[in-house]
């Protein structure tokens, strides 16, 4: 897939193989850690530490005092420190335990736990694939240089989900605790409540980043080339606001019975966007992949929904959404009538004051219901968060 257009990736694969062994090592300790419900601190070695050392470790290939060879085999120590932060504070809080010994579990345990994990992993992998398989086919499809103007703009977009994923990690045993209880109707609440608050955090980042995106580009070097990733950041971030919207679909399968269906849902859907890309990447290059990644988001997530309607009576959107969706609009026409200044950092300033300023204003007046959400607060007080 490689050889022909980016033959410089063939180079770096074991690279890529034991990065894949310690992020595989990271995601273990950091579930360990779910369990215990201590989430602050694993999710700053994962989220924050590692974006801190890999941008410090670029700026010293920037620097000139190491070169590219030495960069990449660096990155294995960039994911190597997380992975060292998590074991010593799991040693610390005296909960990192190993044992290997199946015989105190109970009778028929490890043939349901291998049976859910397996199902898991498939759905999981599945997923991933659904998420980074447009970058690996714009590398294989196109080049590496438009890959670096996709991945350039996919990164500024994903800033708008980190919400959702803060959020997913104190959702999820959570909604596997009122599972076990069979609280239903506790879980639906969640649902709508996650989707809501969510969904208005969310779109708030999103208004921020397109209205201000061609003076965050001003300060992208070389962006007479990487600007061309402007509609990349439009479509990819519509698709980050489709999975917001349809809420905590994804963790309520996996926790309810019907976690098989989630397997067979993510596969389709991984098969449905590689061909998606075969279809669109040819035809609008790199702009394709971010909308065939857009159109897979609001597919994977309608099918999800319509199968929790149908099972569950579980639904994530209420009037709060459709008034959600009409402030965001209204901040986006509000932010488009305004001129353009020269300066970008005050263009910047003054679109942004105004959409903070919209929707404080808007969540102040009781523009959307003001029910808390009291389980997230408990939660985080339990994690010491």
């Amino acid at each position: 897939l490689f050889s022909s257009n980016s033959p410089e990736l063939i180079n770096y694969l074991w690279i890529v193989l034991l990065i894949t062994f310690l992020a595989l090592a990271n995601s273990i300790l950091d579930a360990y850690s779910r369990s215990f419900l201590k989430v602050a601190i694993p999710t700053f070695f994962r989220e924050v530490l590692l974006r801190l050392l890999t941008g410090l470790w670029v700026i010293c290939f920037l620097m000139k005092w190491i070169n590219f060879d030495w960069m990449m085999a660096g990155l294995i120590a960039v994911y190597g420190i997380p992975l060292l932060g998590i074991l010593v504070y799991l040693s610390w809080l005296k909960v990192l335990k190993v044992d290997l010994n199946w015989r105190s579990f109970p009778k028929g345990f490890r043939s349901s736990f291998l049976k859910f994990s397996l199902i898991t992993f498939l759905a999981t992998a599945a997923s991933t694939l659904i998420m980074k398989i447009d970058s690996i086919m714009v590398s294989s499809m196109v080049s590496l240089e438009a890959n670096a103007i996709y991945t350039i703009a996919f990164s500024m977009a994903l800033v708008i989900e980190m919400p959702r994923r803060a959020i997913s990690q104190v959702v999820m045993p959570v909604v596997a605790d009122h599972f076990s209880k069979n609280n239903l109707v506790e879980i639906n609440r969640l649902y709508k409540e996650v989707s809501t608050r969510q969904f208005y955090i969310c779109i708030l980042l999103f208004l921020g980043i397109w209205a201000n995106i061609d003076s965050i580009y001003h300060f992208i070097p070389n962006r007479e080339i990487y600007e061309s990733g402007k509609w990349i950041v439009f479509f990819i971030g519509l698709g980050k606001l489709f999975d917001v919207a349809f809420s905590i679909n994804s963790e309520i399968l996996v926790f309810s019975k019907y976690y098989r269906f989630n397997l067979i849902a993510t596969i389709a859907m991984s098969i449905l966007i590689i061909l998606m890309n075969f279809w669109l990447i040819p035809i609008y290059g790199i702009e394709g992949a971010a909308i065939a990644s857009a159109l897979v988001m609001l597919a994977f997530n309608t099918v999800k929904f319509l199968f929790l309607k149908i099972r569950l009576d579980f639904n994530p959107f209420s009037l709060d959404t459709v008034k959600i969706i009409g402030l965001g609009l209204f901040a986006l026409i509000m932010t488009s009538i305004l001129p353009m200044m020269e300066n970008p950092l005050i263009d910047i300033t003054i679109r942004s004051i105004l959409i903070l300023g919209i929707f404080w204003l808007i969540a102040v007046s009781g523009f959307y219901g003001k029910t808390e959400l009291n389980w997230i607060k408990e939660k985080i007080k339990k994690s010491g968060s």
